[in-house]
């Protein structure tokens, strides 16, 4: 039997499916859909005992802000006979298998842009490094990111949005160790918005990051 919880979502989740698509009215539904969804803490944690804590937080928000977009793009497809957070969880834990598979391909090519390998002071493969080396790369790594040698970081920003640029969103995940949701409600954009950006452009600056941080 569905509590109150469920029935609200439904109803949020249908409002969403018999608004026009593109239109004001659905894109506030889903807004409000994601943030009950995000606020009620009844997310899963697929495989969390199964990675370091600092690996994980990068392949989970990830995986979030992967089912937070089919949610957006793909409202049509929940099935009102089925709990929104069943369907929500569903996703999330096929989408994290789906993160885990890209990290481990991407490891094999040492290239790791989910968890920043080449330049994430926390990551796994730099679990050997001295604490003195850890500290040194950590300050080489705050100091690109505030300097941004070729004006890059700051000028990519979210469209609408000059304020946040992927400098600010760098700086507030990686130097502050801010999580997503954090930034987001900081910076009042939603999390899928914010990763989705942010993984792009991370993908597109990743030869900017190795020709100033690698050895």
């Amino acid at each position: 039997m569905k509590d109150e919880f469920d029935r609200r979502l439904q109803a949020i989740a249908q409002k969403a499916q018999n608004s026009p698509p593109q239109s004001r009215e659905r894109q506030q539904a889903l807004n409000s859909l994601i943030y009950e969804i995000t606020r009620s803490n009844k997310l899963g944690h697929p495989q969390r005992g199964n990675w370091p804590a600092n690996v994980y937080r990068d392949l989970y928000d990830g995986a979030v802000s992967r089912t937070f977009q089919n949610i957006y793009n793909n409202i049509e497809r929940y099935n009102s006979e089925h709990p929104v957070m069943a369907w929500a969880n569903n996703m999330l834990n096929y989408e994290f298998l789906n993160v885990v598979r890209e990290y481990n391909n991407q490891n094999r090519r040492n290239i790791s842009i989910l968890s920043l390998e080449e330049i994430d002071l926390d990551s796994e493969q730099t679990e050997t490094v001295d604490d003195d080396a850890k500290w040194v790369r950590a300050e080489r790594l705050r100091q690109f990111i505030a300097d941004d040698p070729e004006n890059l970081l700051q000028t990519s920003h979210i469209r609408g949005r000059p304020d946040v640029t992927f400098q600010s969103i760098a700086w507030a995940k990686y130097v502050e160790d801010q999580t997503w949701e954090s930034i987001s409600q900081t910076m009042g954009v939603p999390v899928s918005t914010l990763a989705n950006f942010f993984d792009r452009n991370l993908r597109k600056f990743q030869s900017y990051f190795d020709k100033y941080l690698q050895e």
